[in-house]
């Protein structure tokens, strides 16, 4: 079975309501509470009064020396991840003579997040190319033969789109009874946690591509070769980049002699250090990204993505254009969820339909072959337009 998954966005505007949004609320908000949405809880507001912002607020003594029991339960499960993964081990902290990292004794800064008076269960979402606003996110599954949608799950927009697949694909294995070969996703799901867990099961992943951004008149990263026995990066001149230290989300630094960076031609477009050191990073798990992203040029992986574009985007344009899923009709995570589920469970009918028709259509069309006329008519009938009328007098 082939897979494939893909996210859409819903507004949170009902279609009954033309009123104007309530003012904006102050609400206190704690990153820390799941590591996975670090860094996208929401758009930084301006000095200003505007709708749907909330601002800063310190949070008091108290607060700072009390730490809720799921922040610290995500930071050591993303610790033990990742001290699975390398960060403790080959090429890591300790086995280059380095102290192991230590938990964080300072508390977390608060940060500001935007928050709906209507509708606070949604996201505030701020992405390229997308419109700006409070929206709920359906990430959909689809089977690739039949496109049969076999999940679908409903989070804030705020939520990036990489962080419950993984979890919602074992669901869906262990619900169903799922054996997948093969999974198709989109550009949005190309992260080492992803890449690493499609390996970790075995699957034959393809995913999208999307080119790195990077800052205009400097040398992009493509330039810098990694060598695995040595474990450094090579520079355009040759020079190599040594391991430095690993981070706490993962990522091992390699940086370069400052020496040597001086009287380097490049300098100017290489780094911006005050220092004159650059640095590389490259994440524990970019084996696993690698092999991935290399899969994307194989001839399987082109008709494994082309077949997803056909799944998923399909599904998603019936959804918005014959469902209604363009709106929320409802407010509250969980009505949302409930329009999905209703969507999903009319156009599951109308492909489980169209494929029993399709399977009795073969079986009539294996009869007429096997059970010819004496004078050959059928044997002159190849193409399914001439068959039809036929099968259906011969049935009638």
């Amino acid at each position: 079975m082939v897979s494939g998954a893909a996210t859409d966005r819903q507004d949170t505007r009902r279609l009954d309501d033309q009123s104007e949004p309530a003012p904006p609320v102050l609400r206190q908000y704690d990153p820390s509470g799941d590591l996975r949405h670090r860094g996208r809880a929401g758009h930084r507001a301006g000095t200003g009064r505007r709708r749907g912002t909330v601002h800063r607020q310190h949070p008091s003594q108290g607060q700072r020396q009390q730490a809720s029991p799921r922040a610290t339960r995500s930071r050591n499960e993303h610790a033990r991840l990742l001290g699975s993964a390398g960060c403790g081990g080959r090429g890591g902290s300790r086995s280059a003579g380095k102290k192991a990292l230590t938990p964080r004794a300072k508390a977390p800064a608060t940060t500001e997040k935007k928050i709906s008076l209507t509708d606070p269960d949604s996201g505030y979402m701020v992405r390229d190319g997308k419109p700006t606003g409070f929206f709920y996110l359906d990430h959909r599954t689809v089977d690739g033969k039949c496109a049969i949608i076999t999940d679908t799950h409903v989070t804030p927009a705020s939520v990036h789109d990489s962080v419950p697949y993984l979890a919602r694909l074992d669901h869906q294995c262990q619900r169903f009874g799922l054996n997948p070969i093969g999974v198709g996703l989109d550009a949005g799901y190309f992260t080492a946690a992803i890449c690493h867990g499609l390996e970790a099961r075995s699957l034959y992943g393809v995913i999208g591509y999307r080119r790195p951004s990077k800052l205009k008149g400097y040398l992009p990263k493509r330039l810098f070769t990694y060598e695995t026995q040595s474990n450094t990066y090579q520079c355009p001149e040759g020079h190599s980049l040594t391991y430095a230290t690993t981070d706490r989300n993962g990522y091992r630094h390699y940086r370069s002699d400052p020496i040597i960076c001086r009287d380097c031609p490049r300098l100017a477009s290489c780094t911006r250090n005050a220092k004159q050191i650059k640095t590389v990073t490259r994440h524990v798990w970019q084996d696993d990204k690698d092999r991935v992203d290399a899969r994307r040029l194989t001839e399987p992986g082109k008709k494994l993505y082309k077949r997803r574009k056909e799944t998923v985007e399909r599904s998603f344009a019936d959804a918005k254009q014959l469902h209604g899923h363009r709106y929320a009709r409802m407010r509250g995570l969980k009505r949302v969820r409930e329009q999905c589920l209703l969507a999903a469970a009319c156009q599951n009918l109308k492909k489980i339909a169209l494929a029993r028709w399709r399977r009795l259509f073969s079986a009539i069309l294996s009869y007429l072959k096997a059970y010819q006329s004496p004078q050959g008519v059928f044997s002159r009938l190849t193409s399914q337009q001439r068959v039809m009328p036929i099968a259906w007098r011969r049935c009638g």
